[in-house]
């Protein structure tokens, strides 16, 4: 178990990041940290795979700066394809992510994640964020703080939100006419405006200026019954309320994402058709217009959350995945 005190506890011990100290995984040196790998499956993802461990905060220069020291998790292989940059959804952070983080090093990368602002071991008052161009500052920052240590070309994969701060961070560098981050992107049930859209405006003109936060309602986003309930009711990092100033970031990214460039990276989308949290029917046509190379994974049937979906809707989406890091890699 990782209880409230085991959390206090690690956030006060854990280390500033940095590449000259493999992280260490025995209770002996840090109980409260291996109680937390050990808990969000950290260590069964190092588990019999030859690759070195790095974990710990780190305060981005810059505009990222802002919001505090950013929790930041490196898997590092001997050799490695490339290395794959995996950011998360809305109210998760890196431990849950740890079946995509397996299959990357399993494949030959080696991965680098964060938590971002507000969200799991990292500072930030829960989801607050004032633009989700601060959440392009912060992985824009750890991709400059990894591009001379990392092995291969970069790729980006992102669930939900996570896909929307690598579209910012690509959009952005493309206006400023900078080199593309990355030399593919992979979007997991991307947001480009979410289910219930007009409702949201209604609330947020109505009452947005009453409140600073609203009860999160837990919904089924994963065929995986054990997923949904540890989020509910294991899961001490979920937070229970949603910023009002998170909302009104994502209404500024559905309001000007018709305003963004178009992009030239290519891309590979997968999309649940039982997903209730985007609005895809939506968001598909307005990213197929953006990216100029791009392919498309419906899973039917799949829900929102496709990084811990059920196996048989998680199959389709590693199919996938394998043919486009396939096709990229023989290209070269």
């Amino acid at each position: 178990m990782f209880s409230e005190y085991d959390l206090l506890r690690l956030q006060k011990t854990f280390s500033d990041f940095s590449l000259d100290d493999i992280c260490r995984t025995t209770h002996t040196d840090l109980p409260a940290l291996y109680k937390y790998l050990e808990y969000y499956g950290f260590l069964y993802t190092l588990k019999g795979l030859g690759v070195e461990y790095y974990c710990g905060y780190r305060k981005p220069k810059g505009r990222a700066g802002r919001w505090g020291r950013i929790a930041t998790f490196y898997w590092r292989l001997s050799e490695a394809k490339g290395t794959i940059f995996l950011i998360h959804g809305l109210f998760d952070h890196v431990g849950l992510y740890q079946p995509a983080v397996r299959y990357f090093l399993e494949r030959g990368f080696s991965v680098v994640a964060i938590d971002l602002p507000g969200h799991g071991l990292s500072d930030g008052e829960p989801t607050v964020i004032n633009s989700f161009d601060s959440y392009g500052d912060v992985l824009a920052n750890t991709l400059a703080y990894f591009r001379s240590r990392m092995q291969g070309p970069a790729y980006a994969v992102g669930q939900s939100t996570g896909a929307a701060v690598i579209l910012n961070h690509c959009f952005r560098a493309k206006k400023a006419k900078r080199v593309p981050p990355y030399a593919g992107i992979i979007l997991l049930a991307p947001l480009v405006r979410p289910a219930r859209w007009r409702s949201i405006q209604i609330v947020l003109t109505l009452f947005g200026r009453m409140l600073r936060s609203i009860r999160r309602t837990f919904s089924s986003n994963s065929h995986d019954e054990g997923f949904s309930s540890f989020l509910s009711q294991g899961d001490i990092l979920q937070s229970r309320r949603l910023s009002v100033r998170w909302i009104r970031a994502m209404r500024e990214w559905v309001l000007t994402f018709e305003e963004r460039p178009s992009l030239d990276v290519p891309a590979c989308i997968a999309q649940g058709s039982k997903d209730s949290v985007v609005d895809w029917r939506y968001n598909l046509p307005k990213l197929e217009e953006k990216l100029k190379n791009v392919s498309v994974c419906m899973v039917e049937d799949g829900m929102h959350h496709l990084v811990n979906e059920s196996p048989e809707y998680r199959r389709p989406v590693i199919k996938g995945i394998d043919h486009f890091l396939s096709s990229l890699i023989d290209d070269k």
